[in-house]
């Protein structure tokens, strides 16, 4: 009895064993089941075809003027920081959306790198470094433009009501400029001893350490002035409609070259390094490059989808 007893009960845990252990089937199925693969899909970009028509060289019109003798840059410039942009700054480049760009009219660096200046609503100071902010003037609300001085120890601000300098560091105003009136845009010679101003319908020069009003050249509704890097040159937007552009000797104020060729307003000229080119924006939504010796226009640049405001 005993011995039957002992055979049932082995061969019952035998059963129960055989219901818990996987079939041959199952074993397969959980051998060969495939992990889950996930697929990334690359789409490779086609490069687009520009098939808009080549823009011809500009006709010139008329005799050219004498060539001018352009005169080497008086301050040829600091060049640009070693690691202006490069992946090792990304971080610091990265922090100047921080900065107060809310309807921003110039910006500004300084020769010597210290500073960086917004125009906005009011005037920002930024360490050009750490990008940090040092100070504000407030008491100036929506200038037109912004200038600093060669040295940057001045800074001249444009507004509708006249013109204003400003000592950098102790942040005090040093003088208004008396009948300077409406301003649109302001810049230093390179030595920094004369400001040029766009003054309604005028040119002006002014002599930075007195305030003195220097020189007057009619010009039509002017909304930009550069000096050439020597000095030597003024280069304005001029003309009834503002979209004609003037060059003058500055010492002598004589009109040497009106160029022609924008069809809506002049925002902006700057001339290249060595004085030997000028660049102008226009709301016409065109850049055009001068032959400052000849004046004549050297080419158009165009694909703007607005208007340009600014060049450099």
């Amino acid at each position: 009895l005993v011995a039957l007893i002992t055979l049932m009960l082995s061969s019952l845990a035998c059963s129960a064993i055989a219901d818990h252990s996987p079939t041959a089937e199952q074993e397969q199925i959980v051998i060969t089941e495939p992990p889950a693969v996930v697929t990334v899909e690359v789409i490779e970009e086609k490069p687009t075809t520009d098939t808009s028509p080549p823009t011809s060289a500009p006709e010139e019109t008329g005799e050219s003027s004498p060539a001018l003798e352009i005169a080497e840059p008086i301050n040829p410039g600091v060049p640009l920081a070693e690691r202006a942009i490069t992946p090792e700054n990304a971080e610091q480049v990265e922090l100047t959306k921080m900065l107060d760009t809310r309807m921003v009219r110039k910006i500004v660096w300084s020769a010597d790198q210290k500073w960086l200046v917004i125009s906005s609503y009011h005037v920002h100071f930024y360490d050009a470094q750490s990008l940090e902010e040092v100070y504000v003037i407030d008491a100036v609300q929506w200038p037109s433009s912004v200038a600093l001085s060669p040295d940057s120890t001045l800074l001249a601000i444009a507004k509708h009501d006249g013109v204003t300098l400003w000592e950098v560091g102790s942040w005090g105003q040093l003088r208004t400029l008396a009948g300077s009136g409406r301003t649109e845009d302001v810049a230093f010679s390179p030595d920094g001893e004369t400001l040029v101003t766009a003054t309604g319908n005028a040119v002006k020069l002014w002599e930075t350490d007195t305030g003195k009003e220097l020189l007057t050249l009619p010009a039509g509704p002017a909304r930009a002035v550069a000096f050439s890097p020597s000095g030597q040159f003024i280069a304005a937007s001029a003309g009834v409609a503002g979209q004609d552009i003037k060059l003058w000797d500055a010492a002598s104020g004589d009109e040497l070259h009106t160029l022609t060729g924008h069809t809506n307003w002049v925002e902006s000229v700057t001339f290249s390094p060595d004085g030997r080119m000028l660049a102008s924006g226009s709301i016409d939504n065109t850049v055009r490059l001068w032959d400052v010796a000849e004046g004549r226009q050297l080419r158009v640049l165009t694909g703007h989808g607005n208007q340009v405001t600014d060049v450099a």
